[in-house]
């Protein structure tokens, strides 16, 4: 029944996520998201005031140089924002439209954010040189990175969630 679908289809999804992918399938993700994020870091360090040239995946600031990897690819962050969207919305009850919406959205924003950690490696390495871009200060980046974009998505899920609410409240009887 269409009851029944709707129902279990917005829990479900994290499952694919799980599925295995063929390397070929799987590298022509990661290598997406490596020039999205590379693209997105050059966005971001011109915004910072840095100078920036962008060959492909590598970037290139006055006195470093950062090559956006696989590792870089941000794939990690990706697939964890989106489950993470789509257990608060359906713990939220924000209904499956609006879950859905927003577990799309995770895409961009990872995105972003990580561009923005590959930004700060790279003014990292441009203040303090390799060892400081590519040491302790690099996986802080990271948990930071991710710290802001959960902090993002539950604060907005958790708003809607309120909204909605106050917005049935204000339309039931008195």
């Amino acid at each position: 029944s269409p009851i029944l679908a709707n129902k279990l289809l917005i829990p479900l999804v994290p499952l694919a996520l799980t599925a295995p992918l063929t390397n070929h399938g799987a590298a022509h993700i990661e290598l997406a998201l490596q020039h999205a994020s590379a693209a997105c870091a050059a966005l971001w360090l011109t915004l910072l005031g840095t100078e920036v040239e962008r060959r492909g995946l590598l970037l290139f600031t006055p006195d470093f140089q950062n090559l956006v990897n696989e590792t870089c690819s941000g794939v990690s962050t990706l697939c964890t924002l989106l489950v993470y969207a789509i257990l608060i919305g359906v713990i939220l009850r924000l209904g499956n439209t609006m879950t859905g919406l927003i577990a799309v959205l995770t895409i961009p924003l990872s995105i972003g954010l990580n561009g923005a950690r590959i930004a700060s490696v790279s003014l990292l390495g441009e203040h303090g040189g390799t060892p400081l871009a590519m040491g302790p200060m690099h996986d802080v980046t990271g948990v930071v990175a991710f710290g802001i974009g959960y902090g993002m998505l539950f604060t907005g899920m958790w708003w809607l969630a309120r909204r909605g609410a106050r917005r049935v409240q204000s339309k039931s009887p008195k």
